[in-house]
């Protein structure tokens, strides 16, 4: 057997098994708030309502024309939607794994998935049909052609790469953050390479022109067949934007950028382990000074006055796996150059380190179960018909029992209940002009408080209209969330 096919066994190898791992139990938690609002939009597109008309829709048309083929083919599960997610992120995982290859051998090509794969956010948010998964995929084949272009220095790479980013924005939006990091680097370029800068220039204009064809044009052949309604949304998360003054988004940003470390605990060994194989490593090339660039991204999220939670710091991740996985393959070349046996423990004692050291912990993501939300589905199908309305607390209800709900059914969320986007006198006006025959809360009373809809700011006159023309149903327990199920009282 020769040594490349060897090599690419154990890759194969690896991503099998932790294909098994993100695939095991993938259903088996439902308890996702904002997974449970972007199911209920795909399921409601799938079933032939207008995203703007029928329905509040917050996810581009890419994702929900991907969720749609989806449950055409698998019906409305929640398993094979995930699966989607997770398909896309090992073959993304592949990708930068084979460019990795290519660029600095096995053990860093080995070792790059696995760190990605081997953190617990990227386990949270990867296993779940979103579009964030999606689009990190995205960015990860965006991030693996950008590398290549680097390295072979041909142009090619660059158009796949614009390719690549451009299908991460249809995804999501903010599938754009990692191209921050290469204007950085152009700019690098265009200085360090000053007498050669048309080709600099021509590199960067066929990514630029690649990705606004992707992006640009997809997005306007999708919204051309949807209707945009996107301008509803977007007004509304404009309309919740406050001003914070700049040193404070400086902390933030600072907060969130330390704490994917502490979650991420082995990469803090990045640096120290460069300041040790300092001696024996060349200026950065071009490579990894692209990687470099990546890192100084988040600096764009100062001036702008909402917050990046964690999840839109995971396009680091990557890179940093990368960077840690040579820097570990330097160390490895500089102790064990007459015991080549050594190489499989610098691949296992990170692997095994990041799976320790890493939060939340994966296994704890793998093993949960619950069947609570399907008992509370199967009893709201049981108690209305197929016609009958269900407002709920959590979208994900009116998904898995197959009820439709009101317009704002999807936006139901606390940023926009905090910002006044969703009122009780809003949804006293959408019950009366279509009569809803359920209504599901989320009460004090349980070991999880509630964070919707018990946060009305005008609770009062909502709860109000609730006890004139509600009648207490069913109480449940959700995993520690105190339900209260209502019936429309007949007249």
């Amino acid at each position: 057997m020769s040594q490349r096919v060897r090599e690419l066994g154990a890759l194969l190898l690896l991503l099998t098994l932790f294909a098994l791992a993100y695939t095991y139990n993938l259903d088996g938690w439902l308890i996702s708030d904002d997974e449970g609002t972007d199911l209920y939009e795909v399921w409601q597109f799938q079933q032939g309502k207008i995203p703007g008309v029928d329905f509040a829709a917050e996810q581009q048309p890419l994702y929900l024309y991907a969720g749609k083929a989806v449950i055409n083919v698998a019906g409305r599960q929640v398993a094979p939607l995930r699966l989607l997610s997770v398909v896309q992120l090992l073959a993304g995982s592949f990708v930068l794994a084979l460019a990795v290859r290519r660029i600095w051998g096995n053990l860093p090509a080995v070792l790059t998935p696995g760190l990605i794969l081997s953190s617990g956010i990227i386990a949270e948010t990867s296993r779940i049909f979103r579009p964030d998964p999606m689009m990190f995929a995205w960015e990860m084949m965006g991030l693996a052609m950008v590398l290549m272009a680097a390295h072979t220095q041909r142009r090619r790479w660059w158009w796949f790469a614009g390719a690549a980013y451009g299908v991460a924005v249809l995804f999501k939006p903010f599938g754009v953050l990692p191209l921050f990091g290469l204007v950085f680097f152009f700019l690098q370029e265009f200085w360090r390479r000053r007498g050669a800068w048309w080709t600099v220039f021509q590199d960067g204009l066929a990514f630029a022109g690649l990705f606004l064809l992707v992006a640009g044009g997809g997005s306007l052949w999708l919204y051309g067949r949807t209707g945009f309604y996107y301008q509803e949304i977007f007004n509304q998360h404009a309309g919740l934007v406050q001003e914070i003054h700049p040193l404070f988004r400086l902390s933030v940003m600072l907060r969130y950028y330390g704490s994917l470390f502490l979650v991420n605990g082995v990469f803090t060994f990045t640096l120290p382990l460069a300041l040790l194989n300092r001696k024996h490593s060349r200026r950065p090339a071009t490579p990894m000074r692209l990687l470099l660039w990546q890192l100084a991204v988040p600096i764009v999220f100062i001036p702008f006055p909402r917050p990046f939670f964690m999840r839109y710091y995971i396009f680091l991740i990557p890179v940093l796996a990368v960077m840690l996985a040579r820097q570990v393959q330097i160390t490895n070349d500089n102790l064990a150059r007459q015991h080549k046996q050594w190489t499989l423990l610098w691949v296992m004692l990170p692997l095994l380190f990041a799976l320790f050291v890493t939060r939340p912990r994966p296994s704890s993501l793998l093993l949960r179960y619950e069947t609570d939300s399907q008992t509370i589905a199967n009893f709201v199908a049981a108690h209305t018909a197929p016609e009958d309305l269900l407002l709920s607390d959590y979208a994900i209800i009116n998904f898995l029992a197959d009820r439709a709900s009101i317009y704002e059914a999807s936006i139901i969320a606390a940023g926009r209940i905090q910002g006044g986007v969703i009122t009780g006198e809003l949804l006293i006006q959408r019950m009366t002009e279509s009569p809803v025959q359920l209504v599901l809360l989320h009460l004090p009373g349980g070991e999880k408080g509630p964070d919707h809809l018990y946060y009305l700011p005008d609770y009062g006159r909502f709860r109000s209209y609730l006890d004139q023309h509600y009648t207490l149903l069913q109480t449940f327990d959700r995993q520690g969330q105190y339900i209260e199920l209502y019936q429309r009282q007949e007249n």
